[in-house]
């Protein structure tokens, strides 16, 4: 894990125990109408802290769940409900102001049979300073007498984000030039009935060593085009799957997720 010399760094500055600033619990979110079963991360913050978004931006690092040791466990994916902007040391970044229910929703590789998640997290907080927290625990889901969707992850549900059809998008692309030998550029256009009210715009390339980032927000009649900065910095060549990109926009009534982004 590779984590931003600005976050060391701010770390360094603050010796008081992250116990004191944020505390994660895993539970049981029960199963949805649908039959998806879920466990919920709760992340519970001191006033005026912060804690980050998947995505998160600036000098920030994202969550990281690490389930090994769990047992009847195919698959974890967490919903993330929709986050916020704010400004740290004069940075941008991405996530949330306040305590947060992150809903995981659980696949187990038998559904006949109980799944025990043991997890280990990794995550960062920030105030005027930021602080790393790290944490481990377990859960045992019992494979009969489930309880319905608990209300903290019904909660955290309602608040993802719109889905393309659901914002009125009609249409979304990408067009990917080489920059005068230093990356590429990305314009990203998105095609709607009106114009759309974004101000901020997250573009997630899918690979840890794919950066993007987006430079510019151009309102439409029909739509928005956002302009942006394409690096690698990995070793090599590199593809890029267009298929595992995301376009997060960020508007006054909330965000808009899109998924993937074929050539224009």
């Amino acid at each position: 894990m590779k984590i931003p010399f600005a976050f060391l760094l701010l770390c360094l500055l603050c010796a008081r125990p992250v116990a004191a600033q944020s505390q994660a619990t895993l539970f049981d979110g029960g199963v949805s109408e649908s039959g998806a079963r879920f466990a919920g991360l709760l992340i519970t913050l001191e006033p005026g802290w912060k804690t980050y978004w998947r995505a998160p931006q600036g000098s920030g690092i994202p969550p990281e769940l690490d389930w090994t040791g769990s047992e009847n466990l195919a698959a974890a994916r967490i919903a993330w409900p929709s986050p916020e902007i704010f400004t740290i040391g004069g940075m941008t970044s991405v996530g949330y102001k306040q305590d947060v229910v992150l809903p995981i929703e659980i696949t187990p590789r038998d559904p006949g049979q109980p799944v025990e998640l043991n997890l280990s997290l990794f995550y960062g907080i920030c105030d005027e300073v930021c602080l790393p927290a790290q944490d481990a625990m377990s859960l045992a889901l019992p494979a009969d007498g489930a309880q319905p969707l608990a209300a903290p992850i019904r909660d955290a549900l309602a608040r993802r984000p719109l889905t393309a059809a659901e914002a009125g998008i009609t249409e979304h692309s990408c067009a990917i030039r080489p920059a005068n030998g230093r990356g590429f550029d990305v314009t990203t256009r998105l095609r709607a009935a009106g114009p759309l009210g974004a101000d901020y715009a997250v573009i997630e390339s899918g690979a840890k060593d794919i950066w993007i980032t987006p430079r510019m927000i151009e309102p439409q009649a029909d739509g928005m085009t956002i302009r942006s900065e394409m690096a690698h910095y990995g070793k090599g060549s590199f593809s890029l799957d267009r298929s595992q990109m995301r376009v997060t926009l960020f508007t006054g009534a909330g965000t808009i997720d899109l998924r993937g982004c074929p050539a224009s």
